[in-house]
């Protein structure tokens, strides 16, 4: 028998939040796709309408999935580590899916090199980086924003205080030091998971002109961003760029931070 009951007061809510990562999923493989009209081409064709476009979708499709997860952050007071450890759980199993049978194929044609083939593998378990799928890095820093929401939410001054230090750590460390655990991903990741929290008590027009807002915003920082201010070296530009900038959250690279 069909359920007839009236759904939850949140369902609605849940449905918006699923349509939009339905569309920051396929911005994510629009960007992919355009890479191929500029990135790294070996006939040093460069596109500049394909770049422009991607420098927009990667200056907001991942803040859009922690504003997202913000959004739907359950309310149930659970211990800080449950999240985490099932999405660090989730990352590192994702990483030996793939790992484990690509260096068994390896070690069958270079058995000599089995302890090199081994720690390659291994590796991201401990660094909590270079994982064999990239994309797992979003599962990292997502686990951490949500330890560091959960324990400083209840006061503004220090969810403030702790997202300036946080921030101010992925500035003050080159892009050459390893990302580890997604550390330098804290600041941004937490900002935009705060702001997507705050938005679960936004209705009607006001959330209507907040997400107006918030894609204004995101236009003119994508514009902008014309490169790094930072007198840091390996910060800029980006490697395949042709010398040109844009952000990529996953390294670090901010650009002027906007």
């Amino acid at each position: 028998m069909r359920d007839l009951s009236p759904a939850p007061p949140h369902s609605h809510r849940r449905l918006e939040a699923d349509i939009a990562r339905g569309l920051a999923i396929i911005l994510v493989v629009i960007g992919h796709a355009l890479e191929i009209l500029f990135y790294n081409r070996p006939d040093g064709a460069f596109s500049e309408d394909a770049f422009a476009l991607w420098r927009l979708i990667y200056a907001g499709h991942i803040p859009a999935f922690f504003v997202i997860a913000g959004l739907v952050s359950p309310t149930r007071n659970l211990p800080a580590p449950t999240r985490a450890h099932q999405l660090v759980g989730l990352a590192l199993a994702a990483h030996l899916a793939i790992a484990l049978p690509l260096a068994a194929l390896q070690l069958t044609q270079h058995p000599r090199e089995a302890t090199t083939i081994l720690v390659q593998a291994l590796r991201p378990l401990i660094l909590g980086t270079g994982f064999s799928a990239p994309s797992l890095w979003f599962l990292i820093a997502l686990a951490g924003v949500e330890t560091v929401w959960r324990r400083t939410r209840a006061k503004v001054a220090v969810l403030v205080l702790t997202i300036l230090v946080l921030t101010a750590v992925a500035l003050v460390v080159p892009r050459a030091v390893p990302n580890l655990w997604s550390f330098r991903d804290l600041g941004p990741g937490l900002t935009f998971y705060a702001l997507g929290a705050a938005l679960k008590r936004v209705r009607g027009r006001r959330l209507a002109q907040a997400c107006a807002f918030a894609l204004g915003a995101w236009v003119w920082a994508a514009a902008s961003n014309k490169g790094c201010y930072l007198p840091k070296e390996g910060w800029c530009p980006l490697a395949g760029m042709g010398g040109r900038f844009g952000p990529l959250m996953a390294l670090g690279a901010f650009g002027d931070y906007l």
